[in-house]
């Protein structure tokens, strides 16, 4: 059984894979809203793998894009 880290892993995975198809078909159909759609999908990928990296390290979740940044920082600080 994998552990929850995996999991978050394996959904940034599907979200980036998600998102180049859809950034794609946006180039091809020049439609911006796809675009949009995306990039949103693209940044999920990020909370998903910064959730997990959070995870390995026995880190708390992050409950706000503030919160996130402040404790990757830290996180660089003590584990370059």
């Amino acid at each position: 059984m994998s552990d929850k880290s995996d999991d978050l892993l394996e959904d940034a995975e599907n979200f980036t894979e998600e998102a180049i198809r859809e950034l794609k078909r946006a180039e091809k159909e020049k439609n911006t809203i796809l675009i949009r759609d995306a990039c949103e999908k693209g940044w999920n990928a990020i909370i998903q793998a910064t959730n997990a990296l959070f995870l390995k390290k026995n880190l708390p979740l992050a409950r706000s894009h503030w919160e996130r940044r402040k404790r990757l920082e830290e996180l660089e600080r003590v584990d370059p």
